[in-house]
């Protein structure tokens, strides 16, 4: 019992490091109907297959508030681990950490997020339609290229691994509360 308590816990405290990546890739959905910085990061363009180089739902919006979810949801933790709180789950010591993790973390992720909406306009995917595995861990992967050195190797692979499954998981929630979150 006390093993599977600890490899939960495990998987609790990877979900947890990511947390900022999660909140990035899920903020452009909250904020869709600003006009602030609503343009898109491809500024239109359209390379040799003329397809756009990532299409018009990848804002500079998108981009800003994400990582700036990223940034907040990083300085809610490292008070939380200030205070004492959640520090059993945590992966890094949020006192000595840099906020730069937080703007890594969302950045990396909306990054990741991009590079899967390059692959699918060059493979001709319309905008919104799903390729499986590639919806599910673009950002994980972009987020995990920003933060890799604070991770062992079973924490990496437990991330890209369990990231798929809760973005899964907030789709389904997001699809049931009538909210897009792709």
């Amino acid at each position: 019992m006390q093993e599977i308590t600890e490899y939960l816990t495990f998987i609790l405290s990877c979900i947890y490091f990511m947390i900022p990546a999660y909140a990035a890739n899920m903020a452009p959905v909250f904020v869709r109907g600003l006009k602030f910085l609503n343009r898109p990061v491809d500024f239109g363009l359209k390379l040799w297959d003329n397809q756009r180089v990532f299409g018009k739902n990848k804002t500079w919006r998108g981009l800003f508030f994400g990582v700036f979810a990223g940034l907040l949801i990083f300085l809610l933790q490292k008070q939380l681990y200030t205070a004492g709180v959640l520090r059993n789950i945590s992966v890094i010591d949020y006192t000595a950490a840099s906020f730069l993790i937080g703007i890594g973390l969302g950045l990396g992720a909306l990054l990741g997020d991009l590079a899967g909406s390059f692959i699918k306009r060059r493979l001709k995917i319309k905008e919104g339609q799903d390729i499986p595995v590639l919806d599910q861990s673009d950002f994980a992967v972009g987020a995990v290229l920003f933060s890799f050195w604070l991770l062992s190797w079973p924490q990496l692979i437990t991330i890209l691994l369990v990231s798929p499954s809760l973005h899964w998981l907030a789709n389904y929630i997001g699809y049931k509360f009538r909210i897009r979150i792709d």
